[in-house]
């Protein structure tokens, strides 16, 4: 499969790798070649041709990595965690002496013009054992297992609490207009019982990963996930143009029903979620425990999980604030039904509660 025809956020991110290892490539050429004697006896195009030659040396081993990363390295998952860093680390190993020995190549023949076999091997076997080549190994290698770990990170702490961290925006407490959706699998216990609790977390990954590509879609951002219940959100001006909150939890039930068929015949049923969603000001902090991490605080969370517990009372998927009730209700693209003015769980006022449906 082409890299066109990825999902949203595959094509993103290897977008961005390709730009970041042909910057790291360039850098590496640089910082090699600068005030050095041996370069410059070399006639003037091929000095010229050593920089694009790094740029497609970096974009090459950016597709071999993002191939790895998309279709390789998920089904070495099931390793052992030795033999997976092993087999990882060896492909990585491959990808970039492959890529340097066909750029090599490519260079000797249409640059330096070696079109001889003899002379050509004789060229590369040079390249091979020289300085250069182990220099050019060692860095790639190192890039490679820095962009790696780096992905790691991200993927574990997201690319808010990342930058938060880096640039100190939530040293002190900080105030945001920002809207909540809460997610939740409905009869989880009886599920998690039925089918036991194994295939039952493989069965919240699986959702978990549909849920992603409606994420990425609808541009939301991961509070938390915590057992089959996800919590994101959106900046208020944001949601209240766009009803992002809205389309994302419409757009989940659609891939959970495209993959109806996947899950009923590995797992004898098909899941269910229901959602709340509620806007409002909370308050944003940095914690320091083992690890740096945003909180949020504010009624506005506990409100959304009120919200959420009458999904199953009221029989509906999707329940909502009078505040998003009325953004939706200007939009004419859903429609929206009161369903009560209650009292919720720790509350001294009524809260006005609607369902939404396509």
């Amino acid at each position: 499969m082409g890299l066109f025809y990825l999902p949203k956020d595959k094509r993103l991110y290897s977008a961005a790798l390709i730009g970041i290892y042909a910057v790291g490539m360039v850098l590496f050429v640089f910082v090699k070649t600068a005030g050095m004697k041996e370069f410059t006896h070399l006639d003037e195009e091929t000095r010229s041709a050593i920089w694009p030659m790094s740029i497609y040396m970096g974009i090459f081993i950016a597709i071999g990595f993002a191939f790895l990363d998309f279709r390789i390295f998920p089904r070495l998952q099931r390793l052992a965690f030795g033999k997976f860093i092993f087999f990882k680390y060896t492909l990585i190993s491959l990808v970039i002496v492959i890529v340097a020995i066909s750029v090599f190549l490519v260079f000797a023949l249409f640059i330096i013009h070696k079109r001889n076999p003899e002379s050509l091997m004789r060229q590369l076997m040079f390249f091979l054992t020289s300085p250069s080549f182990l220099s050019l190994y060692l860095y790639s290698m190192g890039f490679s297992i820095f962009m790696n770990m780096a992905k790691t990170v991200a993927d574990y702490l997201g690319p808010k609490a990342i930058t938060g961290a880096l640039f100190g925006k939530y040293h002190r407490p900080v105030e945001e207009d920002l809207t909540f959706i809460f997610i939740d699998m409905a009869s989880s216990t009886q599920i998690a019982e039925k089918i036991g609790h194994l295939k039952y977390s493989h069965l919240i990954q699986k959702c978990f990963q549909i849920l992603s590509e409606s994420m990425v879609s609808y541009d939301a951002q991961v509070y938390q996930f915590v057992g089959d219940e996800a919590v994101l959100f959106w900046s208020s001006e944001k949601a209240k143009k766009s009803l992002a909150p809205i389309y994302l939890f419409f757009d989940f039930m659609n891939g959970l029903k495209k993959n109806e068929a996947d899950f009923t015949e590995e797992f004898g049923m098909m899941p269910s979620f229901r959602a709340s969603i509620h806007t409002g000001t909370v308050t944003a902090t940095e914690i320091h425990t083992v690890k740096k991490d945003i909180v949020y605080h504010g009624d506005i969370l506990n409100t959304c999980a009120r919200i959420l517990d009458q999904c199953s009372k009221v029989r509906k998927n999707l329940l909502v604030s009078v505040n998003i009730a009325e953004w939706i209700m200007r939009n004419n693209s859903f429609y929206v039904e009161i369903i009560d003015s209650i009292f919720l769980k720790g509350k001294n006022e009524k809260t006005e509660i609607y369902c939404v449906e396509m």
